[in-house]
């Protein structure tokens, strides 16, 4: 065991001095709300694992990541591991793994992890515990009453005892089933008086496959813009719809509905009447209308991030709208119109959706898997109807042809 844990040492001391500070990825903190998902240092960290972080204290709780999530055939668990904790999930239930257990497990017949007697006399300020079979008190009862009691740390599996380090020195320490807490008394009065061991880095070689350290950050994979008049019906319809498809994660191999992601397009589903295209003439009561921005911008990203599209019709009439980019527009309505899109990339993809200010942004965040997307200036061609082809080549990052796609658009003037 102490073999083992001065083997990691050094790996220790380089987790341990990134934990100050401990950044959330920019796809955190980007835009007017968080994705559902996490990145620390080189590894992404999803639901339901993100939120049981944020809910028990954050970065500062966990530790930087030190793996990407896996599967793990010995437990039957999805595992992730961190500094100071690994998490595991079955189903939809996410438990902290019993690391002081673990890293204690050939030292029970050891005399601080004897179990003492229930009727031994113990100190009256130290509490005894059943279920393990060993007291808690002082400065360890107090850190482990207000850092989460048995919930987070377990019973205590130990007495303090003074414990030899790696380095020859020697501490204070108790083990609890997830935790080893030490003093410092020359931190006294600090909040690093009693500190917690970072079993999760002590354990994690050899406890994961290979690929499971490979580093998997989050990349800005495409992202698209828009200006909008704040304000107006259009722009309230354009907020909420950024609103409902924000924060969307799509898994790999799914499709995207537009429509389905924002529940619908209706009165009913809290859209407003606004300019829009119906049989053939621009009118301002179309429920909705101005939604087409936010269909557009998922469009555009898609397509520079060379994405398939199984479902998309321009609008059939030019709006300078969306002269800027010709070509590039998506005209949804509900239910005959919609947008879809479908994730190959092999990994998670998160939309990062914004509207505010008049100002409208969509970024597509994710793994990316080395494609190389080739896309061609827009060719514009007619006036009455103008015509619009864009074109784009998608490689596998072996240089194999994934897609070639001519994309024709015609449009009528304006009316």
């Amino acid at each position: 065991m102490h073999f083992r844990h001065a083997l990691i040492l050094a790996l220790v001391a380089a987790v341990l001095a990134a934990l100050a500070p401990a950044p959330i990825a920019r796809a955190e903190t980007e835009g007017s709300q968080a994705l559902p998902v996490l990145q620390i240092g080189d590894y992404v960290v999803e639901e339901p694992f993100r939120s049981f972080i944020l809910a028990h204290g954050g970065l500062e709780w966990s530790g930087p990541a030190l793996s990407a999530e896996f599967y793990d055939t010995e437990t039957r668990a999805y595992v992730q591991h961190f500094t100071y904790v690994r998490l595991e999930r079955r189903g939809d239930t996410v438990e902290l793994a019993r690391l002081g257990s673990e890293y204690t497990a050939d030292r029970q017949d050891e005399a601080p992890f004897l179990p003492l007697a229930p009727d031994l006399p113990h100190a009256s300020e130290r509490v005894f515990f059943g279920a393990t079979g060993h007291t808690l008190g002082g400065a360890f009862a107090w850190y482990h009453s207000q850092h989460g009691g048995i919930s987070l740390f377990g019973y205590p599996i130990s007495e303090e005892f003074y414990e030899v380090q790696p380095d020859g020195s020697t501490l204070l320490v108790q083990y609890f089933e997830r935790t080893r807490l030490s003093y410092h008394p020359e931190h006294a009065g600090s909040e690093h008086e009693v500190q917690r061991a970072p079993l999760g880095a002590w354990l994690a070689p050899g406890a994961a496959p290979a690929a499971a350290f490979a580093p998997q950050p989050l990349k800005l994979l495409a992202s698209a813009s828009m200006r909008y008049r704040a304000g107006s019906s259009s722009g309230t319809n354009i907020e909420l719809a950024a609103a409902r498809l924000n924060g969307t994660v799509l898994a790999p191999g799914t499709e995207l509905s537009f429509l389905r992601t924002l529940g619908g397009i209706s009165a009913a589903s809290g859209f407003r009447p606004g300019p829009g295209i119906v049989s053939g003439q621009v009118v301002e009561t179309m429920v909705g209308g101005g939604v087409c921005v936010v269909a557009t911008l998922l469009y555009r990203a898609a397509w520079e991030a060379g994405l398939p599209i199984t479902e998309r019709r321009g609008h059939s009439r030019w709006l300078t709208s969306f002269a800027d980019r010709p070509g590039l527009d998506a005209a949804v309505a509900d239910p005959a119109l919609d947008l879809r899109i479908r994730n190959d990339t092999g990994a998670p993809l998160y939309l990062v959706v914004t509207a505010r200010g008049g100002h409208a942004t969509l970024r597509l965040w994710g793994r990316g898997d080395g494609r190389v997307v080739t896309l061609g200036a827009p060719q514009v061609r007619g006036s009455d109807p103008l015509t619009v082809i864009n074109t784009r080549i998608v490689r596998a990052p072996n240089g194999a042809l994934l897609r070639s796609e001519r994309v024709l658009s015609v449009y009528r003037p304006a009316r």
